[in-house]
């Protein structure tokens, strides 16, 4: 009998990864559309930029296919000239905010730590009643 084993670079899918609240393929497609057309880009600048063609830049944006790896999205701020952060919190309150890229060395994010914030539909924003 056959035993089909993982492929050793390839990641195991694990379902219990998929919890309530997870950002999907969609939502992180939208968002990446929302950001470059903020910055003014096509898709083809944003290739440009970042060294894709825009054959990739638009599967990135499509929704389809994997979930974007961490150093794409960094790229694809970079590109967009945003800085890139993590944000940790419980509930509205942020325990922890770490800069991952900024071209200016400013660490934009880390100052969010101990701030309250509030979700807008399209993000989040800080609390303005603190």
């Amino acid at each position: 009998m056959l035993v089909k084993r993982p492929h050793p670079k390839r990641p195991v899918h694990d379902p219990t990864l998929q919890a309530d609240g997870m950002l999907t393929r969609a939502t992180l497609a939208a968002a990446l559309v929302s950001l470059r057309e903020r910055c003014g880009l096509t898709q083809a600048q944003l290739g440009r930029r970042a060294g894709w063609q825009v054959q990739f830049v638009s599967r990135l944006e499509s929704g389809r296919g994997r979930m974007p790896d961490f150093t794409s999205l960094v790229r694809y701020a970079k590109a967009c000239g945003v800085s890139t952060g993590l944000i940790f919190a419980r509930g509205s309150s942020v325990v922890s905010a770490l800069t991952l890229q900024d071209s200016d060395n400013r660490k934009p994010f880390e100052p969010l730590a101990g701030q309250r914030i509030c979700a807008n539909g399209t993000g989040i924003s800080l609390d303005p009643h603190l």
